[in-house]
């Protein structure tokens, strides 16, 4: 209730909102007043006309990597020939909750309500966004979840490469497996600087395999073994506990 006086000469003012996702493109102003015989009067309801909403997706679809989707959106009475600002895909991490990773799809588009776009992203959970400004006022619409997959297994290291760090995305699903490093507390009877390597099998689904690392492991890689021929640097000036006063010239030696 807003600005509403004993002596029922200001109106009530009553905002009431249905939300799509996030979007605010249905939401109505109502106007209500009593009059003097006490009796509820409705002023004839305000429906915002600029609005940016999404049609598709609208979540809890799936989109299979290398299709085509047909993007479809409305926008009230912003014209036609007006720029949308962007159209991208926000990839959302599940798991640890990190910062979503945006992908941009469409910069400066017409607003005709429909892009297609090919499907080219690794498989996750995404959420798709449009934004334009119009009017001075920023218009965006945002979908529920989704996801993105893949016919077949994927692994961004190539194979079996103890060596490289790489993820698995299994087949048909929007489930990440990355290669990591342990010991005995992760991987049980396992010990030492083991390697938890994902791979696809040849029936296109992922298996898995713990590796002892020759070296030592890190970042879900087994590091390489240091090279006898590598050429090696020294530094030898400055030297440790050197001064150099600001403003000097010295001299940096190595050899």
């Amino acid at each position: 209730l807003i600005n509403y006086d004993p002596d029922r000469r200001t109106p009530l003012l009553q905002v009431g909102k249905t939300f799509k996702g996030e979007n605010l493109e249905d939401y109505e102003i109502l106007l209500k007043s009593i009059d003097a015989n006490g009796a509820l009067v409705q002023i004839k309801p305000y429906k915002r006309t600029n609005f940016i909403s999404i049609i598709y997706p609208k979540g809890d679809e799936t989109w299979e990597i290398g299709s085509t989707q047909n993007i479809k959106w409305e926008s009230g009475t912003v014209p036609a020939d007006h720029k949308i600002d962007s159209i991208k895909l926000m990839k959302i991490d599940t798991i640890s909750l990190k910062p979503p990773e945006e992908h941009i799809l469409f910069i400066d588009t017409p607003n005709d309500g429909a892009e297609d776009w090919k499907v080219s992203l690794l498989p996750g959970v995404y959420q798709l966004e449009i934004k334009t400004t119009y009017d001075n006022e920023i218009l965006r619409s945002k979908s529920n979840q989704f996801k993105i997959v893949s016919t077949t297994c994927i692994d961004t290291d190539g194979g079996l490469d103890y060596f490289k760090e790489g993820t698995v995305y299994k087949k048909l699903e929007a489930l990440a497996l990355e290669d990591l490093c342990g010991d005995g507390v992760r991987f049980g009877s396992f010990s030492g600087n083991y390697v938890l390597e994902f791979s696809c099998g040849g029936d296109g689904n992922e298996i898995s395999e713990h590796y002892l690392c020759p070296n030592t492991c890190a970042g879900g890689r087994c590091n390489q073994p240091p090279d006898p021929n590598a050429p090696e640097f020294r530094i030898v000036s400055p030297k440790k506990d050197d001064k150099w006063v600001l403003g000097s010239t010295q001299k940096v030696e190595w050899s």
